[in-house]
């Protein structure tokens, strides 16, 4: 799960190898956050392009297409990975895979 704080994590009593104390204690346990990893599992079809014509694909595009999700809240952009097809640039520059990103605002 993705617990963090101060979590009541169970409950003890003292024993002495024949009784047990009358009261069961709660013992918490600090647990600090870490950034959890983004999620992103489908990216839906791309329409509208046109064979030898540039194609635009905007930041909000390409979120509106996709079901990316982060459970810190964190704000995210999308990282090229691979260009099977074609020929993909941001800003009049081919991309680097694995390095360029796409984030809020751009094209």
């Amino acid at each position: 799960t993705d617990a963090n704080g101060t979590l009541n994590a169970f409950t003890i009593k003292a024993h002495d190898g024949t009784t047990t104390s009358a009261n069961a204690i709660q013992v918490q346990v600090s647990v600090t956050a870490v950034n959890d990893a983004p999620t992103l599992t489908t990216v839906s079809t791309l329409a509208g392009a046109t064979e030898d014509t540039a194609f635009t694909i905007s930041y909000a595009t390409l979120a509106a297409a996709a079901n990316e999700a982060d459970v810190d809240g964190d704000t995210l952009s999308f990282r090229v990975e691979a260009v099977s097809a074609g020929t993909l640039t941001k800003g009049g520059a081919a991309v680097t895979a694995g390095t360029t990103l796409l984030s809020t605002g751009e094209s």
